[in-house]
């Protein structure tokens, strides 16, 4: 018999073994009670095996025959469909039914009973079994049941989990229902079940070893995920080819739950084996028709520990009906348990090549394979942009696999990116279907790419300044069997949708060795080999990126040391030279050298060589190296020297030039990548993406030879914005950027398996954290990461494992990005600077150094004052507008740059300086004249960490310099926090002349920090500091209004040349809809003690 015509117009599933056509026209029949006798028994079947506690007398050993179908039907509407006389049921199914007694109440809007009758009607064998019979291996066989039913499917019997882990690697399939499947492990105690310890690992895979991603062990179930539940859905609809079964559910009230994701493998965030293949069957809808999840949907194991099995999942748990209400869901049911029993799909679908160039064939693969206990007759169709390229007649025996395949030109359509897909078909109808794509080179359509460029010190998009989002994602785009050209068309797509112009790409680099085998483990040398699989897989990523408006960030190599020897950098730049030049022509491409660099600590012959070399320049001879190696001498001559111990003495001028030296070799790695990225492309920008912390690799120095800095941060919110601003390199037209940033919180959740989202601290982050970089002048900020990786838990994505849905902190990213859309930043020429002292950070006590630089930072925020960064390493002038200098613990500058600073000073300056000038390059005091220099009086020479007591309370000394003034901290300041530093910088600014954005709030502290914008506006932060429990107003001088902030909240404003805000991020800052017109006229104002006086709006 063949697919039947419902009253409703839609078809009954048809069966594999079913033959003849549509029967329209026929009235229904209603056959006799099943109460009095149930199918089991009319059947021949022992009575008992249809009922919890009987006896099981019953087995099927063997696949049973074809068996033969009589419809009972009239008037267009199926209403049973009964076996013939001597027929064999559709399958064979056991129904776990857990009695009474379950924590919670444990409801199911599914009982095992009525499910398993209306198993029986649709012609199934459906037994119910207990808990005790369910953990008997003897009973719960493949060779007896197909499927398992879990209508109670949270709770599960712990003492059942090896029977029913050995069924799914045997072959047998389960269908899930009413919530978090396999969640709560129970243990009978008395007449109730009692939550159980499944120990570390969870039969689910809500619970893994925590980490960065979160690894299983193999046999743990891959179904749902903790941090994606299913929210507002009020409509159900079929997806794909199960639009044909699937009522349309309308729903009086919200369903809850979980989406009915499933991890399609396992433990490589980079290298993911993909073992199963998951499909959607019922999407969930929320009220404005947006998908907000699966409702249920189906996996199906074709490799790993599972293989062969097949699972159905649903994570309702509002008590939402799907399978019991109406004949239209009864059939539903009876569709799924046939998936589930036939166990016959398509996987695999590949083609030779991800791109293609005009003229060259396309050879397409793809797989059918029955897993199911019966003969598989059917139909497999081929299509290529609708249009079908072949059809292959399928007879499988079970176990069997049949590749399906053709070869055609890939341009034949026309198109530059192709559809196929392979479609599995019996009875009439479509059972199964895979889709994929491939796309054919297209110059036009890359050269109408997004144009990206650089000026004042900002990413230029088609020739117009702007400020962009970006995101990343892993490797796993060139391993994963998720991935591939539909994939990546859906992801730009949805990318451009939301306002991210930017896709940074890492984990290129291995598979030039073996990355394809799924080993991350390359040398530099393994970077001459191309492979043409990789090339065509990027040339594809490259083309759909410029066709939906996306700029790739390709990060051209990971895992790679930076002490190279001449040999591994010359492979690098020829690697870079290649891809550089191979999209030469494209407009939206950046170059990442590697991602997070460390310098590795190498006492490799070839970098002895290089630090004897480096030290031969720097002191020119032994004697020189010996008079300031005082407190850790050589122990050779040159060009011998070892590197050495390191130490942590402050005097240590040894352990200094480590640090000096291996700045020294990052930039030696950085010029010669650079290079080769120039010699494919001379016009490409490049940047390095460096760690969130300065010591593996220090981002300040090593920007010197790159377009622009960008660095990664994860961390405590607050401390963002004093670890970016130490790379904002404006001030060498370089600007600065941040490449990585996540939801920390979400992520941690996931990590601890935890339920609740946290949404409002996710959301918080993203927008503190963007708007603190494009406040404080960044050119473009990405998060970290794209999605959900489909066969990982990497808990980082902005989209939902397994569909478009987004993250609520993707919808937050997104309206910042409609908001920076209007955004046009021009050029800037600051007046204050922060000027870091090289020569002391770079060495002992580092990190104490690093921290005091952050608290310089911090107090530079807190006076509300727009300043930028220079560092002595690099000052070979310092720019004419400047007012200012900043000069926290100079210590022990060189000779040069004091002499620079103090040229500058007399010309007009204001210096502010902390702690001690005295010593030299070498940490030794000998430049006691420096006091006089600078018209300070003498100070004996004490190191940062020498400081007593009671130089902290030593006043502050000024003093004047030709035309220029001098402000004195005698003691390291920004090494003890303490309340009144304040006070000391806002001191400096005065005598400069110079003062932050003037601001009032009834609520805590404010920052305001400012960019110039084409037209004489301004984008506007303002940030709340403290940790208060209300929301409070904030006015600030030459805006109009207020503005609402709560505690540690921020807003970014647009604010144009007469103070009027043209919008805000978020637009509740300011109680209005930002595409509503501002209210009221231009602010009038000027600072006073109190704060500043405004003038009435209109």
């Amino acid at each position: 018999m063949g697919d039947v015509l419902a009253a409703d117009g839609s078809f009954i599933m048809g069966h594999p073994w079913e033959e003849g056509a549509r029967m329209p026209g026929l009235a229904p029949v209603r056959c006799g009670s099943t109460k009095r006798r149930p199918c089991s028994a009319r059947r021949g079947v022992p009575r008992a095996t249809a009922h919890r506690t009987g006896g099981l007398r019953s087995a099927w050993p063997s696949p049973p025959p074809p068996c033969r179908w009589r419809s009972v039907v009239a008037a267009g509407a199926l209403m049973l469909l009964l076996p013939a006389a001597g027929a064999e049921p559709r399958g064979h199914i056991a129904v776990l039914d857990m009695g009474t007694g379950l924590p919670a109440g444990g409801r199911t809007a599914h009982p095992p009973a009525a499910l398993a009758e209306v198993l029986r009607q649709g012609g199934f064998q459906a037994d119910l079994l207990t808990p005790e019979q369910m953990r008997d291996p003897a009973v719960l066989t493949p060779a007896r049941y197909d499927a398992v039913v879990l209508s109670q499917s949270p709770f599960f019997p712990l003492d059942a989990r090896a029977a029913f882990l050995a069924f799914l690697r045997g072959g047998g399939s389960f269908l899930a229902t009413d919530g978090y499947a396999f969640d709560r492990p129970v243990r009978r105690l008395g007449d109730a079940w009692v939550d159980a310890d499944p120990g570390p690992f969870t039969l689910n895979t809500r619970k893994g070893q925590p980490g960065d991603a979160v690894t299983f062990l193999p046999d743990q179930i891959g179904v749902f995920d903790p941090q994606f539940p299913l929210e507002r859905a009020v409509q159900f609809k079929g997806a794909g080819v199960w639009s044909a079964v699937v009522p349309a559910i309308h729903l009086a009230r919200p369903a809850a739950g979980f989406s009915a994701s499933v991890l399609t493998g396992i433990n490589d965030p980079v290298f993911p084996a993909v073992h199963r293949r998951w499909t959607p069957v019922v999407e969930a809808f929320d009220p404005s028709g947006r998908l907000c999840g699966t409702a249920l949907s189906l996996a199906r194991c074709f490799a790993g520990p599972f293989r062969g099995s097949c699972w159905a999942v649903s994570g309702l748990a509002s008590g939402d009906d799907l399978f019991l209400k109406s004949a239209s869901r009864r059939r539903l049911l009876w569709a799924v348990m046939d998936d589930l029993v036939r166990r016959t799909f398509v996987h695999g679908l590949a083609t030779d090549r991800a791109s293609y160039r005009r003229g060259e064939q396309a050879r397409i693969t793809a797989a059918v394979t029955c897993m199911g206990r019966r003969r598989f007759q059917g139909t497999a169709v081929l299509r290529v942009e609708g249009r079908v390229v072949k059809r292959v007649v399928l007879n499988l025996a079970p176990g069997e696999s049949r590749t399906i395949e053709a070869s055609l030109s890939a341009n034949a359509s026309g198109r530059d990116l192709v559809r196929v897909a392979v479609e599995l078909r019996a009875g009439g109808r479509a059972l199964d279907r895979m889709e994929g794509a491939w796309c054919v080179w297209d110059e036009q359509t890359v050269a109408r790419g997004p144009r990206v460029g650089w000026r004042d010190n900002l990413l230029t998009l088609d020739g117009r300044p702007r400020l962009l989002l970006g995101t990343n994602q892993t490797g796993m785009m060139f391993y994963s069997l998720d991935e591939g050209p539909a994939t990546w068309d859906r992801d730009f797509r949805l990318m451009r949708r939301h306002g991210i112009r930017i896709l940074r790409i890492l984990h290129f680099s291995p598979f030039a060795a073996g990355g394809y085998a799924g080993r991350p483990q390359h040398s530099p040398l393994d970077l001459r080999t191309r492979p043409e699989r990789l090339r065509r897989q990027m040339d594809a990523i490259v083309q759909l990126a410029q066709k939906h408006g996306v700029v790739v960030f390709l990060s051209l190599h990971d895992w790679m040391g930076v002490a190279l020897t001449d040999e591994e950098l010359a492979a690098q730049r020829d690697w870079n030279r290649f891809w550089a030049a191979r999209y030469r022509r494209v407009p939206g491409i950046l170059y990442d050298v590697q991602n997070e660099p460390a310098v590795e600590d190498s006492h490799a012959p070839h970098v002895v060589a290089l630090w004897n070399q480096w030290l031969q320049g720097r002191y020119g001879s032994d004697a020189a190296l010996q008079a300031a190696w005082v407190r850790n001498p050589p122990e050779a001559s040159l060009p011998r020297v070892p590197l050495g111990r390191r130490s942590e003495d402050w005097h240590d001028a040894r352990s200094a030039d480590r640090r000096l030296f291996e700045a020294e070799l990052l930039n030696r790695w950085v010029r010669a990548n650079v290079a080769g990225i120039r010699d494919g492309d001379p016009d490409a920008l490049v940047t390095v993406g460096y760690l969130p912390t300065m010591a593996p690799a220090d981002k300040i120095l090593g920007a010197r030879h790159t377009d622009f800095s960008n660095m990664h941060y994860y961390g405590p919110v607050a401390e963002l914005p004093l670890e970016l601003k130490l790379i904002d390199r404006r001030a060498y037209g370089r600007g600065f950027s941040l490449g990585e940033f996540g939801a920390q919180e979400a992520h941690d959740a996931r990590v601890r398996g935890e339920t609740r989202v946290p949404v409002e601290a996710s959301i918080q982050r993203f927008r503190t954290t963007l708007h603190y970089a494009f406040g404080m002048g960044a050119a473009f900020a990405a998060n970290w990461c794209w999605k959900e990786t489909d066969a990982m838990v990497f808990p980082w994505g902005l989209i939902q494992r397994g569909s478009a849905v987004p993250r609520p902190w993707l919808e937050s990213m997104a309206r910042t990005a409609r908001f920076l859309e209007r955004i046009e930043p021009v050029g800037w020429e600051p007046r204050v600077f922060l000027l870091v002292p090289d020569r002391h950070r770079l060495g002992p006590h580092f990190m104490e150094i690093h921290r005091a630089l952050q608290r310089s930072v911090d107090l530079l925020l807190d006076q509300s004052v727009d300043f930028a960064v220079l560092n002595e390493e690099d000052l070979a002038r310092i720019p004419s507008r400047a007012r200012i200098l900043f000069w926290p613990l100079p210590y022990c500058p060189e000779d040069a740059v004091f002499a620079r600073v103090v040229e500058w000073v007399r010309g007009g300056g204001t210096l502010y300086l902390s702690g001690g000038i005295g010593f030299d390059a070498a940490r030794r005091p000998l430049r006691y004249d420096r006091w006089g220099q600078l018209g300070l009086p003498g100070a004996p020479a004490r190191g940062p960490f020498q400081a007593d007591e009671l130089c902290w309370s030593f006043p502050l000394v000024e003093s004047r310099l030709a035309r220029g003034r001098v402000l004195f901290a005698p003691y390291p300041l920004e090494l003890r926090p303490r309340d009144g530093d304040a006070a000391v910088y806002a001191r400096a600014l005065s005598l400069a002349g110079e003062q932050g954005h003037a601001w009032t709030s009834d609520r805590g502290r404010v920052r305001v920090q400012s960019v110039p914008l084409r037209g004489g506006g301004r984008l506007v932060l303002a940030a709340r500091t403290d940790s208060a429990s209300t929301a409070g107003r904030v006015r600030m001088e030459g805006v109009l209004g207020e503005v609402r902030l709560g505690p540690a909240q921020t807003a970014l404003l647009q604010v144009d040349r007469h103070g009027v805000v043209v919008a805000a991020d978020p637009p509740e800052a300011i109680g209005r809809d930002p595409r509503s017109p501002a209210r009221g006229g231009p602010v009038a104002g000027r600072p006073s003690r109190g704060g500043f006086r405004t003038a009435a709006s209109k």
